[in-house]
């Protein structure tokens, strides 16, 4: 009975160690610092702490990784993609290498510049529209204009008599008058000379 105790209470003893452990590793997961591969150099990450065996991945300079364990020259790593391996400590920097910095920053600049230039002639077509519109409400400021001087001139066309008009009436009036003098004057003549015409 004493030996089966000491068997509970070895393995009792061991679960708070084993939940120690566990918890020590996930809190270093948890406060794992981001760590880069220095300038200009290639850097394999190996599964064995003792870098033999296959490489896991091959890292370029400015590879952003998760630092987990460091242990002298090796460092336990976790990359972007989730692979975990060893690689070595002394091409670790934690401040991003400057070239990576000026590769992104190039890349923002091109992106900026090409974002300018898009916008630039964005404002060009605008500014183009804009003028188009300016010339169009110009042009119809103008019809305006124009429009309101023929309907003034059509007002004062509605109360006058043309010109045409008035001499066309006079040339009936006069020409009624001629043929209506000459055929009193002859009915007179002939009625005082029994019917017959004397000039």
């Amino acid at each position: 009975m004493n030996s089966s105790l000491k068997l509970r209470n070895s393995g009792s003893a061991k679960l708070p160690r084993l939940f120690l452990a566990a918890t020590l590793l996930f809190s270093a997961a948890a406060a794992a610092e981001s760590v880069y591969v220095t300038d200009m150099l290639r850097l394999d990450m190996y599964a064995s702490e003792d870098m033999t065996g296959p490489v896991i991945l091959k890292l370029r300079s400015g590879d952003r990784m998760d630092l987990l364990e460091s242990k002298g020259r090796y460092a336990f790593v976790r990359s972007d993609d989730g692979r975990e391996g060893w690689v070595k400590s002394l091409y670790l920097v934690e401040e991003e290498p400057a070239r990576t910095r000026v590769n992104k920053l190039e890349q923002a600049n091109a992106s900026l510049e090409a974002t300018v230039k898009k916008l630039r002639s964005q404002l060009a077509s605008e500014q183009a529209r804009v003028k188009q519109l300016v010339v169009t409400d110009e042009e119809a400021t103008a019809l305006r204009e124009e429009n309101a001087e023929l309907t003034e001139q059509m007002s004062q066309t509605e109360t006058s008599v043309p010109i045409v008009w008035f001499f066309l009436i006079m040339f009936v009036t006069f020409a009624g008058g001629l043929v209506g003098g000459w055929y009193f004057v002859d009915s007179r003549i002939r009625s005082r000379h029994g019917g017959y015409r004397i000039y």
